[in-house]
Protein backbone atom coordinates (compact mmCIF):
# COMPACT_ATOMS: atom_id res chain seq x y z
CA UNK A 1 0.00 0.00 0.00
CA UNK A 2 2.90 2.46 0.77
CA UNK A 3 4.30 1.82 -2.81
CA UNK A 4 0.76 2.99 -4.80
CA UNK A 5 0.03 5.62 -1.93
CA UNK A 6 3.68 7.07 -2.47
CA UNK A 7 3.25 6.58 -5.80
CA UNK A 8 0.67 8.65 -6.50
CA UNK A 9 2.13 11.62 -3.92
CA UNK A 10 -0.88 11.92 -2.01
CA UNK A 11 -0.98 14.11 1.11
CA UNK A 12 -1.59 11.48 3.68
CA UNK A 13 -1.05 14.01 6.80
CA UNK A 14 -4.38 15.26 6.97
CA UNK A 15 -6.14 11.49 7.52
CA UNK A 16 -8.02 11.24 10.46
CA UNK A 17 -6.95 8.67 12.74
CA UNK A 18 -8.02 5.26 12.30
CA UNK A 19 -8.24 3.03 15.48
CA UNK A 20 -6.80 -1.02 15.30
CA UNK A 21 -6.25 -2.54 18.13
CA UNK A 22 -3.63 -4.66 16.38
CA UNK A 23 -1.63 -1.34 15.37
CA UNK A 24 0.31 0.99 17.73
CA UNK A 25 -0.64 4.57 17.63
CA UNK A 26 3.02 5.18 16.71
CA UNK A 27 3.81 2.49 14.10
CA UNK A 28 5.62 3.86 11.07
CA UNK A 29 2.73 2.91 8.69
CA UNK A 30 -0.01 4.19 10.49
CA UNK A 31 -0.10 7.05 8.38
CA UNK A 32 -1.04 5.22 5.15
CA UNK A 33 -3.54 2.92 7.28
CA UNK A 34 -5.25 6.11 8.30
CA UNK A 35 -5.34 7.01 4.89
CA UNK A 36 -6.30 3.94 3.32
CA UNK A 37 -9.03 3.64 5.89
CA UNK A 38 -10.09 7.23 5.46
CA UNK A 39 -10.71 6.61 1.61
CA UNK A 40 -12.10 3.53 1.76
CA UNK A 41 -9.34 1.21 0.21
CA UNK A 42 -8.54 -0.69 3.36
CA UNK A 43 -11.60 -1.44 5.93
CA UNK A 44 -10.14 -3.62 8.43
CA UNK A 45 -11.58 -7.21 9.86
CA UNK A 46 -14.67 -7.09 12.34
CA UNK A 47 -12.29 -7.69 15.05
CA UNK A 48 -11.35 -4.66 15.05
CA UNK A 49 -7.87 -5.66 13.45
CA UNK A 50 -6.08 -5.11 10.26
CA UNK A 51 -3.35 -7.93 11.08
CA UNK A 52 -0.15 -5.94 9.69
CA UNK A 53 2.00 -9.13 10.40
CA UNK A 54 -0.12 -11.41 7.84
CA UNK A 55 1.06 -12.28 4.03
CA UNK A 56 -1.23 -9.87 1.84
CA UNK A 57 -2.87 -11.80 -1.06
CA UNK A 58 -3.15 -11.04 -4.87
CA UNK A 59 -6.64 -10.43 -5.13
CA UNK A 60 -6.26 -8.13 -2.01
CA UNK A 61 -3.41 -6.15 -3.61
CA UNK A 62 -5.20 -5.49 -6.90
CA UNK A 63 -7.51 -4.49 -4.88
CA UNK A 64 -6.01 -1.92 -3.07
CA UNK A 65 -3.87 -1.04 -6.39
CA UNK A 66 -7.05 -0.62 -7.90
CA UNK A 67 -8.19 1.85 -5.67
CA UNK A 68 -5.41 4.25 -5.24
CA UNK A 69 -5.17 4.31 -8.74
CA UNK A 70 -8.57 5.63 -9.00
CA UNK A 71 -8.13 8.26 -6.31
Amino acid sequence: MKVFLEGKGLDLTASTRADFSDVKPDAWYMPYFNFAVEKGIIEGYNDGTVRPGNNIYRGEMAKIASLVMNL
